[in-house]
């Protein structure tokens, strides 16, 4: 993308785990919205045929409007299966990712503060790592995707991180994310996450 001027009013990307903060900023510069799943997305995808049929109908529609139909359409399939597994663990959100910026900016303040406990207090991470192993994620092994919300409403980090971080971080969010569904059984994720490779074990 980067060595064309190619614009696009809306991506979707009907695959596992791709509604990270590491994919949006990598599409910040190339598109106004970004519509994918935090989780794993089962084998049958998003309800394209449904979603197809509705751009046809309504061609014009732009991008947010389009990224919202896709994201229901597909909450709607899934709640008519007979699988209640898939319904339960659906994910899917619309990121506007001109508001990425703030987002990014707040996780990288975020992570300058744990690299500087890391090295100046290090028993003190014990707050980040439970913060990290109640939150919402994503994935298997230790290769987590990690809801970035989530963390920022438990006690153990809100006590850990200055207050002014953690309400620009919600704040920052909430633009993003302008549209979510999910299953109850990811009532706590947010619409972003990152990835989180690390272990303070």
């Amino acid at each position: 993308l980067a060595k064309t001027d190619a614009w696009f009013d809306l991506v979707v990307m009907d695959a596992c785990l791709m509604a990270n903060l590491e994919t949006a900023q990598a599409l910040k510069d190339h598109a106004s919205y970004f519509v994918s799943s935090e989780d794993f997305v089962p084998g049958m995808g998003g309800a394209l045929s449904d979603w197809l049929g509705e751009l046809y109908v309504y061609p014009d529609c732009g991008g947010r409007y389009a990224g919202k139909v896709f994201c229901d359409f597909a909450q709607a399939k899934y709640s008519s299966l007979d699988n209640e597994e898939f319904s339960r663990l659906l994910t899917w959100s619309m990121i506007d990712l001109s508001m990425i910026d703030k987002v990014s900016a707040c996780f990288d303040e975020m992570f300058e503060l744990v690299c500087k406990t890391y090295i100046e207090l290090p028993w003190d991470l014990a707050a980040f790592s439970e913060a990290l192993d109640s939150s919402q994620f994503f994935g298997i092994g230790a290769e987590n995707m990690m809801d970035l919300g989530s963390m920022f409403y438990l006690p153990e980090f809100i006590q850990w991180i200055p207050l002014d971080l953690r309400n620009r971080m919600v704040s920052a969010l909430g633009d993003a994310v302008v549209y979510c569904v999910k299953g109850e059984g990811r009532s706590e994720s947010l619409g972003l996450s990152f990835c989180y490779a690390g272990s303070f074990n």
